[in-house]
């Protein structure tokens, strides 16, 4: 009497920005992708690995994976300690990880696809690296991502000059004949100090340079 084989499914991998505000959204992507016939897999640094998967349900569903961010356990875990760990020390290890489930998986059950958040945009050249369609995800709101888009525009308007500092405090107004429904206080990096606004800038303008070779975008509505 032979054993049935049970066909593997293809895999997805999805890499959130390391925050519970954002593995939660990716945790919803994860299971649409679960009853559309994929396994889907979050990977996430270790440095919140542990406490995420703790207050995580569908965890027998989803696969949670981590790998190193070489990040001290005791911190600290602030925004910089965290981009700096994602551009230096975790792309080797996702690259890794994929080649390691590649491995284990051969056949129908590869990965087939990646979706990253956006905010963890070094994973997209992972992805190109090998060779894997990528989708971008963004789980804030629509009107943010408007915002970081026309990113250029501010620039070449003198709104704001090429890192990131406003030109004229006050509100944003395109054109003469265009409402002002932002001020220059809504703009995402202008948060702390004049060389921490700079370099919560930088970040931003890297994240949209990145998303432009994404061929698909999933918005969290």
């Amino acid at each position: 009497m032979r054993a049935k084989c049970t066909p593997k499914k293809p895999q997805i991998i999805l890499v959130p920005y390391p925050t519970q505000g954002h593995v939660t959204p990716m945790l919803k992507l994860g299971l649409a992708c679960l009853n559309h016939g994929f396994q889907p897999i979050i990977v996430t640094p270790e440095f919140i690995h542990h406490r995420i998967v703790a207050n995580m349900d569908h965890k027998d569903e989803v696969r949670f994976l981590s790998i190193p961010d070489g990040l001290d356990e005791e911190g600290p875990h602030d925004f910089f300690a965290i981009e700096k760990a994602m551009e230096n020390i975790m792309p080797i290890h996702l690259e890794s990880l994929i080649h390691k489930v590649d491995a284990e998986e051969e056949g129908d059950g590869e990965v087939v696809c990646m979706v990253i958040d956006l905010l963890a945009s070094w994973a997209i050249q992972v992805a190109n690296r090998c060779r894997i369609p990528a989708a971008g995800f963004w789980p804030a709101m629509e009107a943010t991502y408007r915002l970081i888009t026309v990113i250029p525009d501010m620039i070449q308007s003198d709104l704001i000059s090429d890192t990131g500092c406003p030109q004229h405090p006050g509100a944003i107004v395109f054109s003469r004949s265009s409402q002002a429904l932002l001020s220059t206080e809504d703009l995402p990096w202008l948060i702390g100090t004049q060389a921490s606004r700079k370099a919560r800038f930088k970040f931003w303008y890297r994240t949209l340079e990145r998303s432009r070779t994404l061929r698909w975008l999933l918005l969290d509505l």
